[in-house]
């Protein structure tokens, strides 16, 4: 049952990213430590004067035409409050050169500070940006910064 059912992956990997990209060999993991600031001032969404710092693990793996990142890890917010986070990015190199990214990021926890935001964009070969969908203020393409993503 467990190798039909990865099969079946495979093949629904292969039809929706596109040939070579299911098959192609990946690189050995790489790890390290992440540290990130976030304040209220930078985004939105967390309470007025809300800073969370936020440390952890970034994993990135890449592979013929696809580049995976995930990381997670725990935040204390100016408060004392402790969080959970996760992160997660994959960008899929495109047949006409453009990019395909989904990325993610959030974090919940005992105060009153929690993001859910992330996006998915292609951008050209040019590096022209089209943001297909957005959620929770990810990132500013405009002046090429972070809002509430920190990663």
């Amino acid at each position: 049952m467990k190798r039909r059912i990865a099969g079946v992956v495979a093949i629904a990997g292969a039809l929706l990213l596109g040939p070579g990209v299911a098959a192609a060999p990946a690189a050995a993991p790489a790890q390290r430590p992440v540290t990130w600031t976030l304040t209220a001032a930078q985004c939105p969404n967390l309470p007025t004067g809300t800073t969370v710092t936020g440390t952890g693990t970034l994993r990135e793996v890449q592979g013929g035409r696809v580049s995976i990142e995930q990381a997670s890890g725990t935040a204390t917010d100016q408060a004392g409050n402790v969080y959970r986070w996760s992160y997660s990015f994959r960008a899929v190199s495109r047949s006409d050169g453009s990019e395909l990214y989904v990325d993610h990021f959030g974090m919940a926890g005992a105060g009153p500070a929690r993001l859910n935001s992330g996006l998915v964009a292609v951008i050209s070969p040019t590096g022209v940006v089209d943001v297909i969908h957005e959620f929770g203020d990810p990132y500013d393409f405009v002046n090429d910064a972070p809002i509430c993503d920190p990663l």
